[in-house]
């Protein structure tokens, strides 16, 4: 995504995003954190990423604690985590990260140029470390909730 947005301007998008979609969805409260909430590579995640497309490209993850997404499915489906299976879950943290990056998508689109989402991709495991080809530029934005940290990373053209 050739991000056409100040700084300021994309942590607004996404912050109204991230906190948007987890209340109105998960009926869960999260905050910006101040302090870089991050998971670390040795910890496992469960990555939900979206590629945006068209006029404005680039891709969108939400990166989450395995227990954090097995909370979220829990809320979004109205399931005890005990009777949630790992499809289940993984369509939870997808469909989650579909609607930020499209809440995304709507704040950075230009002029009615179209752009499309492509289907939810999940990536799980220990020791993650996206890396870009050079001239991408990492975006990340941290939040903070009781059940873990919540990182949401944009990818974009420099």
């Amino acid at each position: 995504m050739s991000v056409i947005a100040t700084p300021q301007d994309l942590k607004m998008y996404v912050d109204d995003a991230v906190i948007t979609v987890f209340e109105n969805m998960l009926g869960m409260m999260i905050d910006p954190s101040r302090y870089g909430a991050n998971l670390t590579l040795l910890e496992p995640q469960v990555i939900g990423m979206v590629s945006i497309t068209g006029a404005t490209q680039g891709v969108v993850c939400l990166r989450v604690s395995p227990g954090f997404s097995s909370e979220a499915a829990s809320a979004m489906l109205e399931m005890d985590e005990d009777s949630l299976s790992e499809p289940d879950i993984n369509d939870v943290i997808g469909e989650l990260a579909n609607m930020i990056a499209g809440k995304i998508k709507a704040g950075l689109s230009t002029g009615g140029e179209p752009c499309g989402l492509s289907l939810p991709t999940i990536v799980r495991g220990r020791k993650i470390d996206l890396e870009s080809i050079s001239g991408v530029k990492r975006h990340s934005f941290s939040f903070a909730h009781d059940c873990g940290p919540v990182v949401l990373e944009i990818y974009s053209l420099e």
